[in-house]
């Protein structure tokens, strides 16, 4: 296994590049609002305005990647001081030939309480936040693309 490798999913990821994603109703302003960083950095992230369910999907085409790498997906969000409603969704990571990597509950606005399972996010810089969606093995490159996904479809 080698050192870690960040691959940056943006809005303009195209397949040429690592993957794509996308947002469910990402073209809806009501939903999803696009917008630019306070921080100088001029990064464009999406803002969830209001939906009644969550689904984010990311493909990663996996043979632009290191071969003999175990690498780790992860959301990096920031809560809105007035945010509220999604406390908890469920992630999973897949080969999109049916070979699941791993699916789990991760709790987004939530402190862990004893006995309670799943994931919960841990803090990064400046507010944000990253939680783990899952994790797979790219062993010669030829297990096909792989998909992410953070999904909340009961509230």
């Amino acid at each position: 296994m080698s050192g870690e490798h960040l691959i940056h999913v943006t809005q303009n990821t195209t397949p040429e590049k690592h993957g794509i994603f996308q947002l469910y109703g990402e073209k809806t302003p009501k939903y999803w609002k696009w917008t630019t960083l306070d921080d100088n950095s001029r990064s464009e992230v999406a803002e969830l305005v209001d939906v009644c369910w969550l689904d984010i999907k990311g493909i990663i085409d996996i043979k632009k990647l290191l071969i003999k790498t175990n690498y780790v997906v992860f959301l990096v969000f920031k809560l809105k001081e007035d945010s509220y409603g999604l406390k908890k969704a469920n992630s999973s990571v897949r080969f999109l030939n049916g070979k699941t990597e791993g699916e789990s509950t991760v709790f987004i606005d939530k402190k862990k309480v004893p006995g309670e399972r799943g994931r919960f996010p841990q803090p990064r810089t400046h507010g944000w936040m990253e939680i783990k969606l899952g994790e797979f093995f790219n062993n010669l490159g030829e297990d096909g693309d792989v998909e992410f996904r953070l999904f909340e479809t009961e509230n």
